[in-house]
């Protein structure tokens, strides 16, 4: 430490008094302090702070793909495909505990993905749409994970994306006619 940053000469002999006489000996002390990454449970806790988001989101994309492919879907398989979700971070958190956060992420993603996605291709009878849900759903859980690594800039990249997906959903939605539904 140089001498201007601490409250006692550079040196001195055999006189101690400046160091007895101090009374402020806190001022003198310096250290580090480490940062302590953030665990699988912390992860898993800003995860499911995006729930909302990610199921509302969801719902969004499949209520479009409803309109675009012409075909309804039951109420009660809007519930299924909910708790379907929901049921995504208990597997989540279980898997963290066992295997870490960004395997444990990887599996529980790839397997909801899948199941909603076989879920909807079996629903509208078409391949085609379950694949393009099952792409919008990785983006969405791709977005997710990656505002979850990123610790300083998360709430800049997280508002610019969101606001790419909200620009992407009034672009599909404009030539709806909801008068006719």
């Amino acid at each position: 430490m140089l001498y201007y940053n601490r409250p006692f000469e550079q040196q001195w002999t055999a006189d101690d008094s400046t160091i007895n006489k101090m009374t402020h000996n806190g001022n003198a002390i310096f250290g580090v302090k480490l940062k302590v990454p953030v665990d699988q449970y912390q992860k898993t806790m800003r995860t499911s702070k995006y729930s909302i988001l990610i199921i509302l989101l969801t719902f969004i994309s499949l209520f479009l793909t409803e309109l675009i492919s012409k075909q309804k879907i039951h109420l009660f398989n809007y519930i299924l495909i909910g708790a379907a979700m929901i049921i995504y971070y208990t597997l989540l958190l279980s898997f963290s505990e066992q295997i870490g956060y960004n395997l444990a992420y990887l599996i529980a993603s790839v397997a909801t993905i899948a199941l909603i996605s076989i879920f909807i291709a079996s629903l509208l009878k078409n391949k085609m749409a379950a694949i393009l849900f099952a792409m919008i759903l990785t983006i969405f859980y791709v977005f997710i994970f990656v505002i979850i690594q990123l610790e300083d800039l998360a709430l800049l990249i997280g508002s610019i994306a969101l606001f790419i997906i909200i620009s992407v959903l009034m672009y599909f939605s404009r030539k709806i006619n909801w008068d006719k539904l």
